[in-house]
């Protein structure tokens, strides 16, 4: 039986792609070093707070100015059920928050910026924010029902850790190629044996939603 499945692809983009240099990005390399080491990769884990921690006080206003930015997050929520407890990594200041809590009463949003999460306390107020890192989330192990990472970072040993066996894992990248951290679902599919998924392109980007196959529950 096959580990993927292929859905119809959501709607077309409305406006064109920002030049975000997505290849090129400082943080993509480090973020594909810190998808498979953790924080085992301290190099990796300074270059992405450092180009980050400073992105606060725009992040909002440039991610508004995009209207396709969540077409991808949005079409991927009609295959994915966000029952039980849902946990946003790398939250930023909570434009896909926003979405999640549209469609579940329980989010807790999580980033290790402090300023992010202070701003994203303020304008996503219906979800719970806590200063945490993505390969340190301060959870109990296999209690998550559905992690997401939305053009961010996250760590795959911590991903396999808070998920619950029937847990959903659901990685977004709003344009595809060009965001600069870039997790792309046949990579995702190669790093994780045992785990199927389905997967979409949405927009300028495309999602992946990832769950452990029956034998590895």
């Amino acid at each position: 039986m096959s580990r993927v499945r292929r859905v119809a692809d959501g709607p077309a983009a409305t406006s064109e792609p920002p030049d975000l240099a997505g290849s090129a990005h400082s943080s993509r390399d480090a973020a594909e070093r810190f998808l498979v080491a953790g924080h085992d990769d301290a190099a990796a884990t300074a270059v992405l707070h450092r180009t980050y921690a400073d992105q606060a006080t725009i992040w909002s206003e440039w991610a508004r100015s995009q209207p396709d930015y969540l077409a991808p997050l949005q079409h991927a929520l009609r295959h994915l059920s966000t029952r039980g407890l849902v946990v946003e990594v790398a939250a930023g200041t909570g434009q896909a928050t926003a979405a999640l809590v549209e469609s579940n009463p329980t989010v807790l949003a999580t980033d290790a910026v402090a300023e992010m999460v202070r701003q994203g306390a303020s304008l996503v107020p219906a979800a719970a924010w806590v200063v945490a890192d993505a390969a340190r989330l301060p959870l109990r192990d296999r209690c998550v029902d559905v992690l997401v990472c939305c053009n961010a970072v996250f760590a795959i040993d911590e991903a396999r850790r808070v998920l619950a066996d029937d847990g959903a894992l659901l990685v977004v990248s709003s344009f595809g190629d060009h965001t600069p951290i870039r997790h792309a679902p046949q990579r995702l599919l190669d790093l994780m044996p045992g785990w199927s998924m389905t997967w979409a392109r949405a927009a300028h980007g495309d999602w992946a939603i990832l769950q452990r196959e029956e034998s590895q529950q």
